[in-house]
């Protein structure tokens, strides 16, 4: 009895968890703080974030941020120039209120990009107790360019400090050829897990660049737990483990992998896989602190590889000039007749061409493009004929 009396005050405790992150209106601009958890220990520091998930345009812009000052101390906020940037924001004093200061009056176009605005740091303080705190944003008074109101909805975030141990998930980073990759598969790791029953992340990206197509759980880790139908909103809440389990899930490893397609409209460049708002609890009810890492796709331009072939033709050309040379012997007595006979015998390739004649005898030189040795023998007899006185 007592352990289903558990488990229906874990479905209890998780139930807001099970509403999508995109089921609200839409106003022009949509600010939103996260919902975040850290162990219970004095002088930590805990990060959250406020980004905005709808921006049609403003040029300047003011809300307000409380918390509960006992058990967190703001120490800093860092904005995001490109997005947000600081705007003659005061100086803080940790007295549990604070205005940010965002945009810029000098500006000639709107700020349009959705994303994180600004990023608030705060303090564990040596008072604070294991529980969930409030981060409030309120009185928003926010404008464009023309200086007309920008209608905005304002979503508060929290921070949840625990004594019940912490959980770390990371997303994995990945690079993908625009034209060529067909999935991009991005797993998401537990590196520490104390022992949750069931959990969820919130999972964020940009959908000009990536199109979420499905999430594959580890059914041995993470099962699929009334996880809602994907849409490319650009939001999705994982939901992950066992509402009714009467054991922890305690392993590490590959909780998740989210599998996205590559948008049709996708540039070159870094684009974030955002986790965040992550939750998590015990077989026993007990709040988990959860700290979550984004991962980065980094798509790039199918190069184009063009090959072009050059052939050289060399050409050689032997020139073989054999020269004859002829030997005339005369003898004569007082007077002779002489008639001279110039036998030439040439040979070529192998080919033997005897030519005759009489007196003169005439060489031609033979050329060839190819190397061809040319043997010339010329043999000259001469024959006198002496008549005695």
């Amino acid at each position: 009895m007592k352990r289903i009396l558990t488990s229906l005050l874990t479905v209890a405790v998780l139930l807001f968890m099970v509403v999508p992150a995109g089921a609200y209106a839409k106003a022009d601009l949509v600010l939103s703080a996260d919902t975040v958890s850290a162990e219970l220990k004095a002088g930590d520091k805990v990060e959250l974030s406020i980004r905005a998930d709808e921006n049609a345009g403003y040029i300047t812009g003011a809300v307000d941020v409380s918390w509960n000052s006992s058990a967190l101390a703001l120490k800093a906020v860092k904005y995001n120039e490109k997005l947000a940037p600081n705007n003659s924001a005061a100086e803080i004093a940790n007295s549990g209120s604070y205005r940010i200061n965002f945009g810029n009056y000098l500006v000639k176009d709107n700020y349009t990009g959705k994303g994180e605005f600004f990023t608030l740091e705060f303090e564990i303080t040596a008072a604070a107790a294991a529980g969930t705190y409030p981060i409030k944003l309120a009185n928003a008074g926010i404008y464009d360019k023309s200086l007309k109101a920008v209608s905005t909805e304002l979503r508060s975030g929290s921070v949840t400090l625990t004594d019940g141990g912490e959980m770390k998930l990371a997303a994995s980073d990945a690079e993908a050829t625009i034209g060529k990759d067909t999935e991009i598969e991005i797993p998401v790791k537990a590196v520490a897990n104390p022992g949750y029953a069931s959990g969820l992340a919130d999972v964020r990206w940009d959908t000009s660049q990536l199109v979420l197509k499905d999430v594959v759980y580890n059914d041995l880790l993470a099962p699929k737990n009334n996880a809602a139908e994907i849409t490319n909103s650009g939001s999705y809440r994982v939901n992950f483990g066992n509402y009714l389990a009467t054991d922890n899930y305690t392993g590490n490893g590959v909780f998740f992998t989210l599998v996205f397609e590559i948008a049709d409209s996708a540039t070159e460049g870094s684009t974030v896989v955002q986790l965040c708002c992550p939750e998590a609890v015990s077989k026993d009810a007990v709040k988990l602190a959860v700290t979550v890492s984004s991962g980065n796709v980094e798509l790039v331009k199918k190069v184009e590889t063009t090959t072009t072939t050059t052939t050289t033709t060399t050409s050689t050309t032997t020139t073989t000039t054999t020269s004859t040379a002829s030997t005339t012997t005369t003898s004569s007595t007082t007077a002779s007749t002489t008639k001279a006979t110039t036998t030439s015998t040439t040979t070529t390739k192998a080919s033997t061409t005897t030519t005759s004649s009489t007196t003169a005898s005439t060489t031609k030189p033979t050329t060839t493009s190819t190397t061809t040795t040319s043997t010339t023998t010329t043999s000259s007899t001469t024959a006198s004929t002496t008549k005695p006185t």
